[in-house]
């Protein structure tokens, strides 16, 4: 263990309530890490519950970092009053400003906590799911394991009430239910086989729920992608969309949904088991049947994907996938980042970004975005032996144009306190460099690369003039 990581332990017991992490440092928290959820808001912030072993007591830690994962505060620490494996925690942005944690007693019970947003008050008891509730408990006929946490969507900020989408199996995972709730509503239920969920919003409030399994369209020991679409909302008419056409996902596929504004083009991508290797697979269309392609920007993994998130921006599809990867006695996280308004353009290396980091036992790798907009920030977090980690691999830029149809001509980097320009295009440009308050920090010409080395850490803003536009964005340097 690190010298810092051990006094940062030490010390933990004789401090208050309120921690600070620098990234290049690991995060802990006082005890055995045993899952952990991560959720932006709207105003930027970044909040991450931590499921701690304290050596027979367990609680869940509350950390809050204003400045995009520079700082962490621990701000709140509950105790849970049974044994838990695995806890789902979001922010509610519409719902009265609440916090929610969503945790599962690797028994019978499933349980619902709903915490003021300043945590100045006790945890509010929700019932989500019929059947008796017992301190906090929903009862289920029978067990119910910790897969919930693979298979459950939050959807907050949308013009809707806080959406809770959950997967859940009363037989040991033999047989699985699809049900989405709101306060309020009584939930409707949706037989599933294997559930792997993913969640899109349209601009015209339409559903896009991208699954697997073999409920609606039975395949002989296989499993299919389907999509269910909802026509105005939770409350619309719902509709099932088979993706997948005797092309199998097999083993716990990991699935990512987006749409664009309209809803006339829908992508989903998916893994698939193949030769010994999980490769990742596209599916598009624009209204019509979807055609499948084979992302080979994506190299073969020896591990299933750990996380893949979609979203969408300025008219284009961005998709990111975060892996485990196992080779020559050391092991990896690695991510990959890639756009365009179609599949076939993500062939392309000249949109694709990715990166990895070597440790000594990852767990529990996790992708979050800031909502609606990547180029607002994304943070890689993965837990080893020493506690959480994350990193802030590089940000994508927004071009002034407003043309959706023409590329960002860059690939931002920054290690090690160098901040990396590359240009995909021949050319003459002009770097101007600010800082968190708009001052300026300098100005340089470059024609294909750039490499502006920094002292300190922080978060700073970037406008690049030439060619044929002018593009800027924001970028956090970590020293």
């Amino acid at each position: 263990m690190k010298p810092l990581a051990f006094c940062l332990l030490f010390l933990l017991a004789f401090i208050p309530l309120e921690a600070f992490w620098n990234p290049t440092d690991s995060l802990v928290l006082g005890g055995e890490i045993l899952s952990y959820s991560v959720d932006f808001r709207d105003d930027g912030s970044v909040y991450l519950a931590a499921l701690v072993d304290g050596g027979g007591t367990e609680s869940v830690r509350f950390l809050r970092s204003v400045d995009h994962g520079l700082s962490w505060e621990l701000i709140h620490s509950h105790a849970l009053s049974v044994f838990s494996q695995a806890v789902k925690f979001a922010t509610g942005n519409n719902y009265h400003d609440f916090h929610f944690l969503l945790f599962s007693d690797g028994g019978s019970g499933l349980y619902l906590l709903r915490f003021p947003g300043d945590f100045g008050s006790p945890p509010e008891e929700v019932q989500i799911y019929g059947g008796q509730v017992l301190e906090n408990s929903i009862e289920l006929t029978r067990g119910w394991g910790p897969d919930f946490s693979l298979g459950c969507v939050w959807l907050s900020g949308t013009g809707q009430d806080d959406t809770l989408f959950f997967a859940l199996s009363e037989d040991y995972g033999e047989n699985w239910e699809l049900a989405y709730w709101r306060f309020g509503d009584i939930p409707d239920v949706i037989k599933l086989v294997d559930p792997r969920l993913s969640l899109a919003l349209d601009g015209a409030d339409n559903f896009y729920l991208a699954f697997s399994g073999a409920h609606f369209f039975p395949v002989e020991d296989s499993l299919e992608i389907f999509i269910r679409r909802s026509e105005g909302g939770i409350g619309g008419s719902w509709s099932t969309i088979r993706v997948t056409n005797n092309t199998v996902p097999d083993i716990y596929p990991q699935i990512a949904v987006g749409s664009d504004t309209v809803g006339s083009k829908i992508w989903v991508a998916f893994s698939h088991f193949e030769d010994g290797n999980y490769d990742l697979y596209t599916a598009y269309s624009d209204g019509g049947y979807f055609e499948i392609d084979l992302l080979s920007a994506s190299q073969d993994m020896d591990e299933y994907p750990a996380d893949m998130r979609s979203v969408e921006y300025v008219g284009q599809s961005y998709l990111n996938l975060v892996t485990i990867e196992e080779g020559d006695g050391q092991n990896r996280v690695e991510w990959s980042y890639c756009y365009g308004d179609q599949p076939t353009l993500w062939a392309s290396p000249e949109y694709v970004a990715e990166g990895a980091i070597s440790l000594s036992a990852p767990l529990w790798p996790a992708l979050s975005f800031a909502p609606g907009s990547p180029e607002a920030g994304a943070l890689v977090f993965y837990c080893d032996t020493e506690g959480i980690h994350v990193d802030a691999p590089w940000f994508p830029a927004v071009h002034e144009g407003g043309a959706s149809d023409v590329r960002f001509p860059f690939l931002i980097e920054n290690s090690e306190g160098t901040f990396r320009v590359t240009s995909f295009q021949t050319g003459y440009y002009r770097l101007h460099l600010y800082d968190a308050a708009g001052r300026a920090v300098g100005r340089w010409d470059f024609e294909r690369e750039l490499k502006v080395p920094f002292e300190k850490s922080g978060v700073f803003f970037y406008r690049i003039e030439g060619g044929s536009g002018k593009w800027t964005g924001k970028v956090l340097i970590v020293r």
